[in-house]
């Protein structure tokens, strides 16, 4: 899945046009079913859509979830069981949606958009949910194991605050699992910049330019990615339609928590990654300017040694001039030359050092 994928209907066409015109992924989807009270647990599979009426009749709450590209049919089957709206369907088939909460008649409809790290690379998933007051539904393409542990918690007796709580707080525990999926790309995101700016510091290159890019245009994806969240849960949390119980709400009033932490660690990143772009900047002002340095030292200590190697280059000598010189005449002429420039130039590094300009 590409970094910005989109997939819409045909403009102008119908919900009902949008869903027919589904077609059938590689791997065809699969539903399983979990009704649960504090009682009992039946768990199935490979469920059959017109099998699922006679789950509607029972007190228990029905967890159903399609794992995969769901087809047409099993769209449909889903949306007449269940009285669900067919915007809101149509919003499952068309990827590239805005994280959004949706209060129809007697249902919720969720959109979520969670990231996930492949190869170095972000991608989205996005996941959609139905809440209702007996079931929740839900639709996932991603990799199916991110939601084991809550299958785990549902399956530990144990765990009566899920299994005697309704579709509700099931309906939390995934939007905990799935919000908090952003910490651990984050994370890692945090030990790149810690490595890129001691890179930076040390030994700026292209490379790790390039690399600070990558960062800055995965914290801006990630941004635009996550921002909706915290406004999908505040419509959660001021729910008037009963769906959600007060005692829900708290749970949720957490996960609203993690998306402001998720946004203040994503803006901080954003900054010290903005820093590091500076930083490379400076380094390498600082290592041209230490280079510029070193040149400009060499060249002045040389100008004096050239002007005296010039003079007594012009080798101005006549018999009968008082204005010969003298020093062509001298025995040690040539080495007291030498000695004379390396006197000029040592007094000249000395003062330098002393001045503190090495």
């Amino acid at each position: 899945m590409s970094l910005f994928t989109s997939k819409y209907s045909k403009p102008g066409s119908t919900p009902e046009e949008a869903l027919r015109g589904v077609q059938d992924g590689e791997s065809p989807s699969t539903l399983s079913v979990m009704c649960f009270s504090s009682e009992r647990l039946v768990e199935k599979s490979g469920v059959a859509p017109d099998s699922l009426s006679t789950l509607l009749d029972g007190p228990d709450v029905t967890w159903l979830h399609v794992h995969g590209q769901p087809s047409s049919a099993l769209l449909m089957a889903l949306g007449e069981l269940y009285g669900l709206h067919l915007l809101a369907l149509e919003d499952i088939i068309q990827l590239g949606q805005r994280t959004k909460a949706e209060h129809y008649d007697d249902h919720y409809f969720l959109l979520l958009n969670i990231p996930v790290e492949l190869g170095g690379t972000l991608h989205t998933e996005p996941v959609g949910f139905f809440l209702g007051e007996k079931f929740l539904i839900s639709f996932h393409q991603g990799d199916d194991s991110q939601w084991d542990a809550v299958r785990q918690r549902l399956r530990n007796e144990s765990s009566q605050r899920v299994r005697s709580s309704g579709p509700d707080y099931l309906l939390y525990t995934l939007l905990d699992t799935a919000i908090d999926m952003s910490f651990p790309i984050l994370e890692s995101m945090a030990e790149k910049i810690e490595d890129l700016e001691e890179t930076i510091f040390d030994h700026p290159s292209p490379e790790s330019l390039d690399a600070v890019h990558a960062i800055r245009h995965h914290l801006i994806f990630l941004r635009r990615l996550l921002w909706p969240q915290r406004d999908m849960l505040n419509v959660l949390t001021r729910d008037e339609s009963g769906l959600i119980h007060d005692r829900t709400k708290l749970y949720l009033r957490d996960c609203y928590d993690h998306t402001i932490q998720i946004m203040e660690l994503i803006e901080s990143y954003h900054e010290i990654a903005a820093s590091l772009h500076d930083l490379y900047l400076s380094g390498l002002s600082y290592r041209m300017n230490e280079v510029m340095k070193v040149l400009t030292m060499i060249a002045t200590i040389f100008i004096p040694l050239s002007f005296v190697v010039g003079v007594y280059g012009m080798n101005f000598k006549t018999e009968s001039s008082p204005w010969n010189m003298p020093e062509l005449d001298w025995y040690y002429g040539y080495p007291l030359l030498l000695l004379l420039m390396l006197g000029i130039g040592l007094s000249m590094v000395l003062y330098f050092k002393r001045k503190g300009w090495f």
